[in-house]
């Protein structure tokens, strides 16, 4: 889990699925609200680099110039997420997430 500069590494830790939940409910509330509607509106979500974020929606608009790039990635995504939460994904234990 990642977000506002920080990384929590969650992997060796005993920590349920609805702690885990709750901790990304968390920042979606407070911290990040602001900088994912930015990120649809083509603000500058990263101020560290001072440019604009391309739209999510342009970006992946047909016919946009990354839009394959983008649908690929999202599937890919979603792919290991499923992967994920059907145990084909093994932890450094040798075990399903």
């Amino acid at each position: 889990m990642a977000g506002a500069g920080l990384v929590a590494d969650f992997s060796r830790q005993r920590v349920s699925v609805a702690t885990l939940d709750l901790l990304g409910q968390w920042p979606m509330k407070w911290i990040f609200a602001s900088r994912i509607r930015d990120m649809y509106e083509g603000g500058i979500a990263n101020p560290t680099e001072s440019r604009q974020v391309p739209s999510i929606r342009r970006c992946s608009a047909p016919g946009a110039p990354h839009a394959d790039l983008v649908l690929a990635e999202r599937s890919r995504v979603l792919d290991f997420a499923e992967a994920v939460r059907g145990g084909r994904i093994l932890g450094s234990n040798g075990e399903p997430f």
